[in-house]
């Protein structure tokens, strides 16, 4: 008797599912609009960018696109808050050679013979 029931409340879900499906794409889009139609500094406010919206755009239908989105802001949030990365060439973060005077004068390369 138990398997009869789960096997009828798994049915009952699968219905009520694919019955939902036509709404949740509906809100999604709705989403989407909504934030198509905001200017590049409130998405970047937000974490996002216009090729952010595009990507999300070509997802299929049966894609859920805030999974993308917010993968997308937290990648982002997490490059904020990194450390710079010093530039290679033996250059600091600023530009300068850290054994430099504090004049603020850059040192001169080597010359190569």
């Amino acid at each position: 008797m138990s398997f009869e029931r789960d096997r009828r409340s798994s049915l009952v879900e699968i219905v009520r599912r694919a019955a939902a499906w036509p709404f949740r794409v509906a809100a999604a889009r709705a989403a989407l609009s909504a934030l198509a139609r905001m200017d590049g500094r409130e998405l970047a406010d937000i974490g996002l960018t216009r090729s952010d919206l595009r990507d999300v755009s070509a997802l299929a239908l049966d894609h859920d696109p805030t999974v993308l989105l917010a993968r997308r802001a937290r990648e982002r949030r997490r490059g904020a808050f990194a450390p710079p990365t010093a530039p290679s060439g033996g250059e600091s973060a600023l530009g300068r050679d850290p054994r430099a005077r504090r004049s603020g004068r850059r040192r001169r390369p080597a010359p190569t013979s």
